[in-house]
């Protein structure tokens, strides 16, 4: 184990904005780093943190990101409500249904493309990266018209509560969103966000609360009234379960389209490259995964005392997967820092891995593909428009995605 210098911090600005050079450190260091002034265990190798993902019975997902901030109450009624959701979900996104939305989703991205190409310069994620996430949601939701603006600032005021609620109270296990809210001083969440997020659960409250029977072909809004009338499960249930679903299908999605025109605005090259078909678009898609991932770190809750890679863990421990760095590991992927659009095979772990995988995964390829595709046939050549301006992302520090790119499409 390489002895360090000094310590790495994982949560500072400059990691936000750039964690690879951190990443490298970690990996270099051993199976774990632990934070000297925390105590937090982080894994950064491949194999540790594929090792741990693909473990679900000694290493649980209870404390990670959508499924803590939205799954709530106690431990044992907590692992039995997530497992039940999780099918659910899966069950609403299985192959079938995915695959009967791709001419809606077709559709939806080449009308996007065309109304951004209508501007000289567009803003990517605003105009472009979350208008078919946005338009898919709704389909399903049963919620009509353009959704994008709304579900945007929505996202936003979920996630910023989310990342509030774990800083105050870290080893607290999971309470649904509402309880968070309620149970938070107001102080934690600024005015605006406090107001988008309220304007968003009143939406969802008087949503949900219509009769099924309304939702003829919104599936995923259909399969929740019916495990929620199965389980008896009340509307605030109904509405934490609506939140987590809408920012985990809009959120990681939106983020791997703008990473994805970025790459392509800056390599031009690559744009021709798509043109060429489906298999050049998925292979490019992957290494987009990979090489900027969009879910940046997991975490997940020690279940009985265990081992990997000669790290002892305790019951209860908490640790962090950070899934940018093993999906940069050397030992893995050739040449990880380069961007390698022909790479295959490309086992990123994006998606994570197991029984925990994500469950949206096809949806989300199936979209970021249909902007891609007719950005590039639309558009003659793109460009970034503001080169020299810095890129600014997340403060969430588990995301990852320019949150503004300007684009244009250069006349040649």
């Amino acid at each position: 184990m390489a002895i360090l210098e000094r310590s790495i911090d994982l949560t500072s600005e400059s990691v936000r904005q750039d964690p690879f050079p951190a990443y490298e450190k970690v990996r270099r260091h051993g199976p774990v780093y632990v934070d000297p002034t925390s105590g937090k265990k982080y894994f950064g190798r491949y194999a540790e943190v594929r090792e741990i993902l693909t473990d679900a019975d000694t290493f649980s997902s209870k404390v990670s990101g959508v499924e803590r901030t939205f799954m709530g109450a106690d431990e044992d009624l907590a692992s039995v409500r997530i497992k039940a959701i999780r099918a659910m979900v899966r069950a609403a996104l299985s192959t079938k249904k995915v695959g009967a939305l791709e001419g809606f989703i077709s559709s939806a991205a080449d009308h996007a493309v065309r109304s951004a190409l209508c501007q000289p310069v567009f803003e990517c994620r605003s105009a472009l990266s979350a208008v078919v996430p946005a338009g898919a949601i709704g389909m399903m939701f049963g919620i009509e018209g353009d959704n994008t603006e709304r579900f945007m600032r929505w996202t936003e005021a979920v996630l910023l509560l989310g990342r509030k609620a774990r800083r105050a109270n870290p080893t607290q296990p999971g309470l649904g969103l509402l309880t968070r809210l309620r149970t938070m001083r107001r102080t934690l969440m600024p005015t605006r966000m406090e107001a988008n997020l309220s304007e968003c659960i009143a939406f969802m409250r008087e949503h949900f609360t219509q009769r099924k029977s309304q939702y003829v072909d919104a599936w995923v809004a259909e399969s929740m009234l019916t495990y929620a009338e199965a389980n008896e499960l009340d509307a605030e249930g109904m509405i934490d379960i609506a939140l987590g679903f809408m920012v985990a299908a809009a959120e990681s999605t939106t983020s791997l389209v703008t990473s994805s025109v970025l790459i392509l605005a800056r390599k031009p090259e690559l744009q021709e490259y798509i043109r060429t078909g489906d298999h050049a678009t998925t292979l490019f898609v992957d290494e987009v995964l990979r090489y900027e991932s969009p879910v940046q770190r997991r975490q997940r809750a020690v279940r009985s005392d265990c081992e990997v890679s000669g790290v002892p863990m305790k019951r209860g421990e908490i640790v962090t997967l950070l899934i940018g760095s093993a999906n940069r590991d050397l030992e893995v992927f050739a040449h990880a820092d380069r961007f390698d659009h022909e790479r295959n095979p490309n086992p990123h772990l994006a998606f994570g891995m197991g029984p925990r995988s994500c469950p949206g995964s096809q949806l989300g390829r199936l979209e970021v593909c249909a902007v891609l595709k007719a950005l590039v046939q639309q558009a003659k050549r793109l460009e970034l428009a503001r080169p020299s301006e810095p890129l600014r992302y997340p403060s969430y520090i588990s995301l990852r995605g320019p949150r503004e790119l300007y684009v244009q499409s250069a006349a040649e």
